[in-house]
């Protein structure tokens, strides 16, 4: 006893004490039992590493080790007694008294298994540290331990100091705390924090807004219950775990299911974070429901798919332009077949346009983009030059996009071909020129026709008052019939040439070939005008060159009509020296051609004459003091008649004051079908010899019937015929007419086209329905070639235009009377 009170003073102590307690005889007789004990736990007791003690279940210590010494360094008997008494020693920490009091109050009872708890209490310096106390009870190994007292059980206790793995935990738990509240803070994205096996231990409030879990239902779960059913089956939301191993981050936008089995599109953040010994790997996964955002995606990648096709399809192109980044963010695809810029330039476009405009619009387009971010509205129209050489007119149109301060911030410009619209404008105001010239000339024309319609006119009607006076002469009257005779060629040529012009600029003029023999044509042609030549004092002669064909293939009464033309305007418009005539020929296998200058040293053209020489209705001379007669309309016609000879009519050279030459030029035919010429012929032409009239045309016997509502005309007709010797009766209609013609044997008609009630063609297909086979003449004033065909198939067997040409009018009844 005495050993165990020099080392274990405290034990002694306690013992000591307990003696004054009941049942001390007892303790006294167990003496060698206490012995025994001390010397057993002396044995191994000092070879633990930690802190040991025993004590008895009614709080007794009975044994400390050395190392318990150091750790309750401030234990004292009395404090042994207070805490028996249940008083706090002041060496434990007052926060942990009722842990430490529990604790040895319940070893009272301990039987098996062990009781723990961590505790403060006083170490050096006066500072708190803590201890892991761990409690356990040792069931006695024979019947001595039992002797020790009634209820005697040995309890085993043990410390060890755990300050710096406590100061470690209460770091973590701050460090965790920190985390949940700032975690707690993000509420737009639930943040969850996953084991090693993707098992879910912590996550933030903002759970419950996004996926509808609340935090407990979360812990503990799989990541997985937030992925649909075809995740689950191809494993994706477990290489989603793996692909953050490799890289420590990894992202998707994929789709989640919330508690109510609802899907959304959520973006998925999964962080890798390292294990640090002792503790295991884990994962962050932070999950946003992108689904509006998903949703505006698509919107907008249907407006973009919307928007590409639209500027894709419009026929204007156009760019938008960011004032503040001062970039382009859009240029239209349709650049590229419009100017040939593509679209990738970027903000090299304008510098590109620049390239491309037109030198005398450089200067207008720079300006315009120049003044592009003062936000003005603008409107320019310039030319480009593109890389095959064709030149485009474009318009460009810029319009400020504005924010809600009133700045702007976007120039929105659209580019648009304006080629045709520019050329139809400038070709309308060509055209108003034109049309503005053409109306002056065609003013000028109908002065000029008003004159030349009504001098022949005037002269008829003159005359012809002159030839119904009987106080003149019979060589007066002669002479006055001879004038209305001319007069009323000349109005008729007049009304021709109008006639012509129109035939042929509604294309209804057609070519009728023939086999012409080419001098004596040109002869008979031009020997109508040798007695103005005469009478003028010129001299007109008739040249070849080269070698010639003795015949020619083409349209005699259009080529005589265009030598009539262009050599009457020579001889017209020459007052002294002489008007020549030179032909020439191409001859080729497939195609010859005829030339044929008219050359005179008459005033010549003035260069302004020269430009309006071709155009109808248009005279080099319009004013009222002009020398020359004519409609204006001869050289037109004679270059539309050339054209249709397959040729032309061109001045070839004129100077004023000096003359004119002017080639005609008309297609032939093949060499291999014309007969050439041998010689060269030059000869100049004299005034034609006065010819015996020919004998008049009779037609004694006749019976015909002449049909005209005109009373003027059809007393014409039927002086004509009467005088040729022929029976003649007349009506004033159709109607009439086919009535007579039913009911008498006449041996021929004359009739008009137009009249009222029953024109002539209703006439002529009555009277041959009811079998009337006699020869009948329509006699009208359409001239065109089309009113003879329709004549001839409605059953006439000739067609005559008015005036009426006495000769032919004989000439035509008397054949189709002895037909």
């Amino acid at each position: 006893m005495q050993k165990l009170t020099s080392r274990h003073g405290l034990v002694s102590a306690s013992y000591f004490h307990s003696e004054r307690t009941a049942g001390l005889s007892q303790r006294t007789q167990d003496h060698g039992t206490l012995e025994l004990l001390h010397e057993e736990l002396s044995y191994w007791g000092e070879a633990l590493p930690l802190a040991t003690f025993v004590f008895n279940d009614n709080s007794e210590l009975l044994w400390w080790n050395s190392k318990s010494k150091g750790l309750f360094q401030f234990c004292t008997l009395d404090d042994v007694a207070k805490f028996k008494m249940n008083v706090r020693p002041h060496w434990i920490h007052p926060a942990d008294w009722p842990n430490t009091l529990d604790l040895f109050s319940s070893a009272g009872g301990l039987r098996n298994g062990n009781l723990e708890a961590r505790v403060r209490v006083l170490g050096d310096g006066g500072n708190w540290i803590w201890l892991q106390i761990k409690l356990t009870a040792l069931p006695p190994r024979n019947n001595a331990l039992s002797r020790i007292g009634k209820s005697d059980r040995i309890i085993l206790g043990t410390c060890e100091d755990v300050s710096l793995f406590q100061t470690a935990i209460h770091a973590l738990r701050d460090r965790e705390q920190r985390a949940k509240r700032l975690l707690s803070g993000i509420r737009d994205a639930a943040v969850l924090v996953l084991c090693e096996d993707g098992f879910v231990q912590f996550c933030n409030d903002a759970v419950s807004a996004v996926l509808g879990y609340s935090e407990d239902e979360l812990k503990g779960k799989h990541i997985s219950i937030l992925s649909p059913k075809t995740e689950l089956l191809s494993g994706k939301t477990v290489t989603a775990l793996l692909k953050a191993d490799q890289d420590s981050f990894h992202e998707e936008i994929t789709r989640r299911v919330k508690k109510s089995g609802e899907g959304f599109w959520a973006s998925v953040h999964v962080n890798s974070l390292p294990a640090e010994a002792p503790y295991s790997k884990n994962y962050c996964v932070v999950v946003r429901d992108v689904s509006n955002y998903k949703r505006e995606e698509k919107e907008l990648h249907e407006w973009k798919k919307r928007f590409e096709q639209l500027s894709e399809n419009v026929k204007e192109a156009f760019w938008i332009y960011d004032v503040r980044a001062t970039s382009l963010v859009y240029i239209s695809p349709v650049f590229k077949p419009l100017m040939g810029i593509d679209p990738s330039v970027g903000d090299s476009f304008f510098s590109e346009v620049v390239r491309r405009v037109h030198p005398a619009d450089v200067v207008l387009t720079r300006n315009f983009m120049g003044d592009l971010t003062l936000g003005h509205d603008s409107n320019i129209e310039f030319r480009v030059m593109l890389e095959n050489s064709n030149v485009r007119w474009l318009c460009f149109k810029s319009f400020a996009v504005r924010d809600s301060g009133g700045r702007v911030h976007r120039i929105v410009g659209v580019a648009e071909d304006v080629t045709e619209a520019k050329n139809a404008q400038i070709a309308l105001k060509k055209a108003k020129e034109e049309a503005d010239a053409a109306n002056k000339a065609k003013s000028e024309f109908l002065a000029n026709m008003s004159h030349e319609i009504r001098t022949p006119l005037g002269a008829m009607m003159g005359f012809a008052e002159l030839v119904g006076d009987f106080q003149n002469s019979e060589e007066e009257r002669q002479s006055a019939i001879q004038a209305i005779i001319r007069n009323g060629r000349q109005l008729s040529k007049i009304i021709d040439e109008i006639l012509d012009l129109s035939k042929v600029e509604a294309g209804k003029l057609e070519l009728e070939e023939e086999v012409i023999e080419l001098f004596p044509f040109i002869n008979d042609v031009t020997t109508l005008l040798s007695l103005q030549a005469r009478e003028k004092g010129i001299s007109l002669r008739i040249e070849g060159c080269g070698p010639l064909p003795q015949t020619i293939r083409t349209d005699g009464t259009k080529f005589r009509q265009i030598l009539i033309n262009v050599v009457g305007n020579a001889v017209k418009f020459t007052e002294r020296g002489n008007v020549s005539i030179l032909v020439s020929a191409e001859l080729c296998e497939y195609k010859s051609r005829l030339y044929v200058k008219v050359s005179d040293t008459g005033q010549g053209l003035t260069r302004d004459q020269q430009e309006r020489l071709f155009q109808p209705f248009v005279q080099a001379d319009s004013s009222t003091r002009r020398r020359f007669g004519g409609t204006g309309l001869g050289l037109v016609l004679s270059r539309r008649l050339a054209n249709l000879l397959g040729g032309d009519l061109n001045l070839a050279w004129s100077a004023h004051n000096q003359g004119s030459c002017f080639e005609i030029v008309i297609d032939i035919g093949p060499a291999q079908h014309l007969r050439l010429q041998n010689q060269l012929i030059g000869k100049n032409l004299r005034s034609p010899t006065n010819k015996p009239e020919q004998s008049v045309t009779r037609l004694d016997g006749a019976h015909i019937l002449v049909v005209d509502d005109a009373p003027d005309n059809r007393l014409i007709v039927q002086k004509f015929l009467m005088y040729a010797g022929a029976t003649v009766e007349h009506a004033e209609d159709g109607r009439t007419a086919a009535k007579l013609a039913l009911e008498r044997n006449y041996d021929l008609i004359v009739m008009d086209i137009q009249m009222p009630d029953f024109d002539g063609y209703e006439a002529v297909s009555y009277i041959r329905s009811q079998g009337y086979c006699k020869p009948v003449i329509a006699l009208s004033a359409h001239a065109m070639r089309e009113d003879r065909e329709r004549s001839i198939s409605l059953g006439f067997n000739e067609h005559l235009t008015k005036p009426v040409d006495r000769r032919e009018l004989l000439s035509r009844i008397q054949f189709l009377i002895q037909q």
